[in-house]
C-alpha cells in the first residue's frame, strides 16, 4: 500500500485548520484494481462517505459526429488505472478520518489484490463535483423505472416510470447495482396505497419512485443536511411534494411506526443492525427491501433477518452486490 504522503499530508492538515469550509469536499480517491473495488468503496462509506463513485478505465465514447449520444459498440480504455473516490465534508478530523481509511484499506489489501492502493485527496467545489456527474450519469433504465438527469430530455414513454434526478452531493442514481436491486424490488412490491419508509435517503430516488409507482405516503430520513437538502430538490422536480417528506434524523427513532415497506439502501453492517427495529415500524405482514450488501457478508444479513423474525421472500444479485425481500411472518 503506497499513500501520497507530502501532498496528502499537506493538504489534510491544511484542511484540519479551517475546521470548516462550506461548499467544499474532500475528495479521496484510492487507485485500485476490480476486484477490490467494492470492498473499497465500502470502507469509504463506513467512514462518512455518502456514496462513492468507480471510475473504470474503461468508457462508452460518443458517437463520431459529435452529437453526444453514447454508442455501446465504442467501448474504449483510457490510460489510467481503476479507481474509487469517495467525498467528506471539509471540517476538523479530517487527518484522523483519512489515517483510518489507510488502516482498513492495508487490512482489504491482505485479501484482495489491492494494486497500487494509493490514496490521494484534494479539494473539490459542490458545483465542479456536479459537474463532473455528467460524463458518467446517462439515462438508466430498470423495469417500468427510467431514471433521468435534469440535463437530458425525453419524452415520456406511456408506460415508462420517469424519474428526474440530479444526485448533487448525495448519491443515488440508479447506476450502482445496488439501487437498481432495489428498483426492482420496489416494482415487484407496491402495488398502489402504501405507506413506505426510505431508511438513508441519500438523493431520494427512492422515496421519489416509491411514490411515482402508486404509494400513497412516503417518508425518506437521512441523517446528512446535504443529503437531505438534495432529495428535498428532487422531490420537487419530480412533483411528488403531497407524497413524500424528506426529514433530517436519526435513521429509525425519527420514524413513526405503522409502515407497510420499508427500504434501506445502505451497508450490511447497518442493515444488521436496524433489523429488529424495522420490525417495530412495520404492520403485520409489512416488507422490508434491504440492499447495498456485498456476496461475502449475505449470510450475515440473511441471518440477522430470519432472528428478527422475517422470511425472505426474494433474493437478488448483480455484479456481487445482493438485496433482500423479506416480510414479518
Amino acid at each position: 500500500m503506497m499513500k501520497d504522503g507530502g501532498k496528502l499530508g499537506t493538504l489534510v492538515n491544511n484542511t484540519e485548520k479551517e475546521q470548516e469550509k462550506p461548499g467544499y469536499w474532500l475528495e479521496i480517491t484510492i487507485t485500485t484494481t476490480p476486484e477490490a473495488a467494492e470492498m473499497v468503496g465500502e470502507v469509504l462509506i463506513d467512514h462518512g462517505c455518502g456514496g462513492v463513485v468507480y471510475h473504470d478505465p474503461f468508457v462508452f465514447a460518443d458517437a463520431q459526429d459529435g452529437s453526444g449520444v453514447i454508442i455501446p459498440e465504442n467501448l474504449i480504455k483510457q490510460d489510467q488505472p481503476y479507481r474509487v473516490s469517495g467525498y467528506l465534508p471539509i471540517r476538523e478530523g479530517l487527518a484522523e478520518t483519512v489515517a483510518q481509511i489507510q488502516s482498513m484499506l492495508e487490512i482489504v489489501a491482505k485479501e484482495l489484490p489491492m494494486g497500487e492502493g494509493k490514496i490521494s485527496c484534494r479539494e473539490v467545489k459542490e458545483e465542479d463535483w456536479a459537474n463532473a456527474w455528467k460524463a458518467y450519469f446517462q439515462k438508466e433504465t430498470i423495469g417500468r423505472i427510467t431514471i433521468l438527469p435534469s440535463w437530458i430530455e425525453e419524452i415520456k414513454d406511456d408506460h415508462e416510470v420517469v424519474v428526474k434526478i440530479d444526485p448533487g452531493m448525495a448519491f443515488g442514481t440508479g447506476a450502482h447495482p445496488s439501487t437498481r436491486l432495489c428498483l426492482q424490488l420496489l416494482q415487484e412490491t407496491i402495488t398502489g396505497g402504501e405507506t413506505v419508509f426510505d431508511i438513508g435517503a441519500g438523493s431520494g430516488i427512492l422515496a421519489i419512485s416509491g411514490a411515482l409507482l402508486g404509494a400513497a405516503r412516503v417518508i425518506a430520513v437521512d441523517i446528512d443536511p446535504v443529503a437531505v437538502g438534495v432529495a428535498r430538490e428532487n422531490v420537487r422536480r419530480n412533483g411528488v411534494e403531497t407524497k413524500v417528506t424528506v426529514v433530517q434524523g436519526d435513521l429509525l427513532t425519527d420514524l413513526p411506526a405503522g409502515a407497510d415497506l420499508i427500504v434501506a439502501n445502505i451497508i450490511a453492517e447497518v442493515i444488521m443492525k436496524i433489523t429488529p427495529w424495522v420490525s417495530h415500524l412495520l404492520n403485520s405482514r409489512g416488507a422490508f427491501i434491504s440492499s447495498g450488501i456485498i456476496d461475502s457478508k449475505a449470510s450475515r444479513v440473511r441471518e440477522a433477518l430470519t432472528e428478527a423474525g422475517f422470511l425472505i421472500k426474494r433474493e437478488l444479485t448483480e455484479d456481487g452486490w445482493m438485496a433482500f425481500l423479506a416480510r414479518r411472518g
